[in-house]
């Protein structure tokens, strides 16, 4: 798909959402879809500068609450401190595993999780807007390391 249609499709999505669609918040949606990750909003700055965006920090803060409101983008708060950012697709549900060592983010998918969070909404008659798993642990990597320094196979 040519860039300029990607442009204007980011650009009617920024639109159907009342916003109105400036060259930082197209650069932003852009990158977030490109990245496919989560990142702070001073990785984003830096990441748009060596890119030679010219764009302030404040403004991509601005910018990362304006679309999160709008449900454009998804925040989240892994316990570390920092809010982290992603572009929100719809109808691509994921929760987390976080790393505690290494601080290594595992997106995964479970449908029996997802099945037993709507039995429990049934049985309560509640109306579930979204939800968020987070684990904390240690990942593969960080254990295999833990043991390699203890002399374990």
């Amino acid at each position: 798909m040519p860039q300029t249609n990607k442009r204007e499709n980011l650009a009617r999505l920024l639109r159907e959402k009342g916003l109105k669609p400036t060259s930082q918040r197209i650069t932003i949606l852009r990158e977030l879809k490109k990245l496919q990750t989560h990142i702070e909003a001073e990785e984003l700055f830096y990441h748009l500068r060596k890119k030679n965006f010219k764009i302030s920090l404040a403004t991509i803060y601005r910018t990362l609450e304006r679309l999160s409101q709008k449900g454009l983008i998804k925040k989240a708060n892994f316990g570390d401190g920092y809010m982290r950012y992603e572009i929100n697709l719809p109808d691509v549900h994921h929760d987390h595993l976080i790393c505690n060592e290494c601080g290594k983010i595992i997106e995964f998918f479970n449908p029996e999780i997802e099945g037993l969070q709507n039995n429990i909404c049934s049985e309560y008659n509640f109306q579930s807007t979204h939800h968020t798993i987070i684990i904390h642990g240690t990942c593969e990597d960080c254990q295999k390391k833990k043991k390699l320094k203890l002399g374990e196979k």
